[in-house]
């Protein structure tokens, strides 16, 4: 494993223990745990270094979410979670 395949697994468990203490369910992925933080962890990533508009970058990132098999009801909960 490269360091930074090392740093990137445990990033993301890092991301995964957040939402699990944050009322997410434990079954969520350090996949989807990192991708549902990135509005917050990696705005440069969210927004494609500024090349995309909010409403783009949102709605790129809900259905990537739903891409990764995260229900309905658990996209909702990390739009409240990241954007109140």
């Amino acid at each position: 494993m490269s360091k930074y395949q090392e740093y990137q697994k445990k990033y993301r468990k890092e991301c995964q223990d957040e939402l699990i203490k944050a009322g997410f369910a434990p079954t969520i992925t350090p996949e989807q745990a990192e991708l549902v933080l990135m509005p917050s962890h990696g705005p440069e990533n969210f927004y494609c270094d500024g090349e995309v508009t909010h409403a783009v970058a949102f709605a790129d990132w809900k259905r990537n979410l739903r891409n990764l098999n995260m229900k309905e009801s658990e996209v909702k909960k990390a739009v409240k979670y990241i954007f109140g």
